[in-house]
């Protein structure tokens, strides 16, 4: 079956834009990618505020659920592009066509924002979303974004699947992104330097999915014998691992900037909770962490414990 979604997106600062979708639904209960809605757009002037219409004109698509995109049933996706302070936006609020609003802390990419919730899982998709920024206060962040993206999955409203215990805030739900900003400005030298990192993630989520990834990235960094950046780290549940990765530079806004990927196979054992990290580097030189592209991250790939 094939059904045409209108979707209207509207703010107060712009003129109304419709783009059509196409939606294939075919009523599935099952995981898989049966149904996805996606909207974007890109507005002409920033904006702090952005409603979405939906309007999904078959019965088969009208809940929101279908666990689309490698995601777990129900997931909602929030993407905010252009935000030039990100920093300081504490909150993404979603408010769904029945004003049921969420507020989600977002994690930061440079000027991307990303909020993830389950909080509408089987909710009506008609109607209008409104998607607005937020500072610590929980009032409109004087920061905009120039382009907004809402995304889920949609299925019928009586075949609507329950959500797992643990719901991680990125990957569809599989995953955890932990931030500590107050970490950039940080000296790493050959000396260890603790790195700590708060998975506030549910007491139901165990690590999972393949990973534990750190990501930093430091003012430009020059070392003559190499740069290579070494991590000694404890879980939640003291369980040891250890990273490494080799340090790399890009050009970004304007200035060169040096960045650390590291990663290690899932080992099982809790997610939630306080993750340190004895980080050094491997020579007489330091990095400084900074946060003008990625802020300082812990991803954790986040599942049901068995």
């Amino acid at each position: 079956q094939e059904t045409t979604t209108s979707i209207e997106s509207t703010t107060a600062m712009q003129e109304t834009t419709t783009t059509t979708t196409r939606v294939v639904c075919t009523g599935g209960t099952s995981g898989g990618s049966e149904v996805a809605l996606t909207k974007i757009i890109d507005t002409s002037r920033p904006q702090n505020m952005f409603t979405f219409n939906v309007n999904v004109t078959s019965p088969e698509c009208e809940c929101v659920g279908s666990p689309v995109f490698w995601s777990i049933p129900g997931f909602l996706r929030v993407d905010v592009i252009g935000v030039q302070d990100a920093n300081s936006v504490s909150f993404i609020s979603i408010t769904s066509p029945n004003d049921t609003d969420v507020k989600v802390a977002p994690f930061r990419s440079g000027t991307l924002l990303t909020a993830g919730t389950v909080a509408f899982n089987g909710f009506p998709a008609n109607g209008s979303w409104v998607i607005k920024l937020l500072d610590a206060s929980g009032n409109l962040s004087t920061q905009t974004g120039s382009t907004f993206t809402i995304q889920f999955g949609l299925i019928s409203c009586n075949q609507v699947l329950p959500t797992p215990d643990c719901v991680g805030n990125s990957f569809g739900g599989q995953e955890w992104v932990a931030e500590n900003l107050a970490l950039a400005g940080t000296t790493l030298s050959s000396s260890p330097t603790l790195l700590h990192f708060d998975v506030e993630a549910s007491s139901a989520c165990c690590v999972v999915s393949g990973f534990v990834q750190l990501r930093l990235e430091f003012n430009a960094v020059s070392s003559p014998s190499g740069r290579t950046l070494t991590a000694a780290g404890l879980s939640p549940d003291a369980i040891p691992f250890y990273l490494r990765t080799d340090l790399f530079d890009i050009y970004l806004r304007g200035t060169w900037v040096t960045r650390g990927v590291a990663h290690v196979a899932a080992f099982g054992g809790r997610a939630a909770g306080l993750w340190t990290l004895s980080t050094s580097t491997d020579g007489p030189y330091t990095a400084v962490i900074n946060s003008l592209g990625w802020t300082p991250q812990l991803q954790v790939g986040v599942g049901d414990c068995p």
